[in-house]
Formats: C-alpha cells, sequence, structure tokens
C-alpha cells in the first residue's frame, strides 16, 4: 500500500513539472526570436582580435613610453628637495639661535645669583 501511494506521489509530482516545462520552453523560444541581429556589418572574428591584441614590440615600447616621466615631474621634485633643504636649513638656524637664547639666559642667571 505504501508503495503504491509513493508511486501516486512521484506521478503527480512529474505530471505537475511537465507544463512547468511546456511553458518554460515557450519563454526561451520567444527570447531567441527577440534578440537583436546586426547584418549591417559581417562578423570578423580575426579584424576585433586585431583591434583588441598588439604585437608584442608595440606593447613593450607602449609600456617603456607611458613608464618615462615628464621634465615637469623632475622639476617639481626638484623644487621639493629645494624646499626640504631651505626648511631645514631654517629649522637648524632656528634650533641654533634658541640654543644660544637658552645659553645667555643661564649665564645672565649664574650672573645675578
Amino acid at each position: 500500500m505504501l508503495f503504491c501511494h509513493k508511486m501516486s506521489w512521484t506521478r503527480v509530482f512529474v505530471l505537475s513539472l511537465l507544463p512547468a516545462l511546456l511553458l518554460l520552453h515557450l519563454f526561451s523560444s520567444e527570447v531567441e526570436s527577440a534578440a537583436v541581429k546586426v547584418h549591417s556589418k559581417p562578423r570578423d572574428h580575426k579584424g576585433a582580435a586585431r583591434q583588441v591584441f598588439m604585437p608584442e614590440s608595440d606593447a613593450s615600447s607602449f609600456i617603456k613610453r607611458r613608464s618615462r616621466r615628464s621634465n615637469r615631474y623632475y622639476e617639481i621634485q626638484i623644487e621639493q628637495r629645494v624646499k626640504i633643504a631651505a626648511s631645514e636649513q631654517r629649522r637648524e638656524y632656528n634650533e641654533e639661535q634658541r640654543t644660544e637664547q637658552e645659553h645667555y639666559v643661564e649665564e645672565e642667571r649664574d650672573v645675578y645669583y
């Protein structure tokens, strides 16, 4: 009895899947027929590949050209180094002046005390 019940359940399941598959098939054929077809240009896969890929020598020279920096980059680097050096000199000068002032103040204290 249990076996018959299982058979009827599987039959119902399979029979319920058939309309779903039929609907799926109908919609998939609609989608294929709705595809836009471009007939103005023939498909040239090699031409498309030529547009995307380039010979190794061209790629190498392209990378070498792109990796070189402009003269303006080097000018900016030099300007920044000069500014950093001037800032360092100012800092050292101010530190030296501060140290001299501190020594002067200490000497003045020693004289009066």
